[in-house]
């Protein structure tokens, strides 16, 4: 028998790969316990190759390829201007608020142009922007990146169990749904 656990103790001391912080498996095959970090976002370790056992170092090697992956995936926008961004949209009437689902933007009205024929949701409301899961839509490659979206029934299932096992906090991965739900009643996501 097999079995597989996730430390969720000191992560901020984690490593990280390209997707971001790494997570501590604990696989036990027949009583033999062997702990390892592994990307979060990635099933198959063939699309993520950055895994890494318990007390080993990446090597020079790696470095240097961790280095050049994340470079290669690093957001086109710092947070910093993405929450800039973000305000100036919030100051547009929500009728000419849109986003574009083909590029991943807020379409302003002097680059409405630039999305023509694209897929847009139009009237994005403040209620929207808390709750990106009305209007972006799912990921759907299954291996990477990998998105999982609760109807309302399930969600409450989860929050009253979290909420009956006192939970300070909670891990949400590839549950965006679950996460909004959770964010907005105060606990630590």
């Amino acid at each position: 028998m097999s079995t597989l656990q996730v430390d969720c103790t000191n992560l901020h001391s984690n490593p990280s790969c390209p997707h971001g912080p790494m997570v501590k498996f604990i696989k036990s095959i027949q009583g033999n316990p062997q702990e390892y970090f592994a990307c979060t976002a990635c099933r198959n370790p063939k699309d993520c190759p950055f895994s890494l056992k318990c007390g080993e170092k990446f090597s020079a090697v790696k470095i240097r390829a961790l280095s050049d992956a994340k470079r290669q995936m690093a957001p086109k926008l710092s947070h910093v201007e993405a929450s800039e961004l973000l305000f100036k949209f919030k100051k547009l009437s929500v009728r000419k608020r849109d986003f574009c689902r083909s590029c991943f933007v807020f379409v302003f009205p002097d680059s409405a142009n630039l999305h023509s024929g694209h897929n847009i949701v139009h009237k994005v409301t403040d209620d929207m922007l808390t709750h990106p899961s009305q209007f972006v839509l799912a990921k759907t490659n299954d291996k990477v990146e990998a998105q999982y979206w609760f109807n309302d029934e399930t969600k409450q299932f989860i929050l009253s169990l979290v909420e009956q096992l006192e939970s300070s906090s909670v891990l949400c991965i590839g549950t965006p749904t679950v996460y909004e739900m959770v964010r907005s009643t105060g606990i630590r996501c």
